[in-house]
């Protein structure tokens, strides 16, 4: 069992179709140019740059940033470059040893250097089902790791997925404020997880 987590945070919700959604999805995409690519990298730093800038207290006291590897990359991590805040403190401890998935795994990762009594947060690009950041936590803690904050830079919702009618509602009423997060300015959509 994970246990509690504490706040997890999001930068904005990431629609189905939408700009922030497309830019998660080719930020990282083999299938679109390098300037593209960059440019869509350097959007998603600066949206991350501007949440820890206003934001900082929110995330809780860290010593380092670790950004959540995929199996064949770690992603998040050229995000978190362009982030003067968050650079300098980001270290690579975990490895992605099995596939993708849409489950918690304590299989998962392999931690590759030592986190013992380190107080950690936790990056991912994209947040959907949670499952990849929650096994990066459960190697990280298993490794006597102390969380203390998870970001994910979108939150994923899907239009055509039933569950998300509310949080759409919720979003049309209650537009993206960068000055706004779930602890210090109540902007938790309903049925979101944050």
């Amino acid at each position: 069992m994970l246990g509690i987590l504490p706040p997890i945070h999001s930068v904005a919700v990431a629609v189905e179709g939408e700009q922030l959604n497309r830019a998660l999805a080719r930020y990282k995409s083999d299938g679109v140019s390098q300037v593209e690519r960059f440019g869509h990298t350097r959007t998603l730093g600066a949206m991350l740059s501007l949440f820890v800038e206003r934001h900082a207290n929110c995330l809780g006291e860290f010593d380092a940033v670790v950004a959540v590897p995929s199996p064949t990359r770690c992603a998040p991590g050229r995000i978190i470059d362009n982030v003067v805040a968050l650079s300098s403190r980001c270290i690579t401890p975990l490895e992605r040893v099995t596939p993708k998935s849409r489950s918690v795994s304590r299989d998962a990762y392999r931690l590759t250097s030592e986190v013992r009594g380190t107080r950690l947060l936790v990056v991912d690009d994209t947040f959907v089902t949670g499952a990849s950041m929650f096994s990066a936590c459960h190697t990280l803690r298993d490794g006597g790791a102390e969380i203390v904050g998870c970001l994910a830079v979108g939150r994923q919702v899907k239009t055509t997925w039933s569950p998300s009618a509310e949080m759409l509602k919720w979003l049309r009423k209650v537009p993206w404020d960068p000055d706004r997060c779930r602890v210090c300015g109540g902007a938790v959509p309903p049925g979101s997880m944050f």
